[in-house]
């Protein structure tokens, strides 16, 4: 969606779509104070200011899934296999 596009569909209050292609953006390695081992995290997407909305999917290099703890606010979300 172009900017010009964006604005339109602001301005007539109409619901705005973002297609994220697959691979769009690079995977990042897991930082070593949150995880043992070699970890790949992907983002598939991620919301712009103000929101905030985003998604990660972390693997172990060999391909096992990871476990992990994240704080959202005065929560403890858990996700992933043990």
């Amino acid at each position: 969606m172009t900017a010009a596009d964006r604005a339109v569909a602001e301005q007539n209050k109409e619901p705005i779509t973002d297609i994220i292609r697959n691979g769009a953006s690079a995977s990042a390695k897991g930082a070593t104070e949150y995880f043992t081992g070699m970890v790949r995290i992907d983002t598939p997407f991620r919301a712009e200011q103000p929101a905030r909305t985003g998604g990660a999917i972390t693997e172990l290099v060999n391909g096992s899934p990871v476990t992990w703890l994240e704080q959202v606010g005065d929560e403890d979300y858990l996700s992933g296999k043990a």
